[in-house]
């Protein structure tokens, strides 16, 4: 509705790519008909998901549960609470909520739950405090994948910019947060 142009989705995936960002969905336009009849324009695009061409962290089995396998990966999208399903998998932080995508709330083991969850609340408090210092928030989140996420964010207008919905992040084994 915002978009009349029907261009921002695209500039915005393409200011992502060109940012350098781990993974941008591709996207095609296109112009639906129902019995001849118009009925809009869409976009439509690659799923956001784990995937080695995709969102490429490992797999977590279910045997992942003492360190480092329990460390990674796990795929997080922060989500409004009444968007909330009773099967979905998700934790709290002091302020968010995430919803769990991978591993999937089937295959998620309460040892990686407890890691996930503990360490982004870690991240939170460390950005409340604003610890910015080694063992601050650079110590939990990639601050590269911060900075180059808000700039495309920012560049755009995205409402969502401001931890609403829609927004990803995810943790390999041996490495950081990630946003995007």
């Amino acid at each position: 509705y915002a978009d009349k142009t029907l261009l921002r989705t695209n500039l915005a995936f393409e200011l992502s790519r060109r940012a350098g960002m781990a993974w941008t969905p591709r996207m095609r336009h296109a112009d639906v008909y129902l019995n001849n009849e118009f009925i809009g324009s869409y976009q439509i695009g690659d799923r956001i998901e784990v995937a080695p061409q995709r969102v490429a962290i490992t797999k977590m089995a279910t045997t992942d549960i003492t360190a480092p396998a329990v460390e990674g990966g796990y795929f997080l999208q922060v989500e409004y609470a009444d968007r909330l399903l009773a099967t979905d998998t998700w934790f709290s932080t002091n302020f968010y909520r995430f919803l769990m995508e991978s591993p999937s709330e089937t295959a998620v083991q309460p040892a990686q739950y407890a890691y996930i969850s503990s360490y982004v609340q870690s991240l939170e408090t460390a950005i409340m405090g604003r610890d910015f210092s080694a063992n601050g928030v650079p110590r939990w989140l990639d601050v590269d994948s911060m900075v180059q996420y808000f700039l495309v964010q920012e560049l755009l207008k995205n409402k969502d910019a401001a931890m609403g919905s829609s927004v990803y992040l995810h943790k390999e084994r041996g490495s950081l947060l990630k946003m995007g």
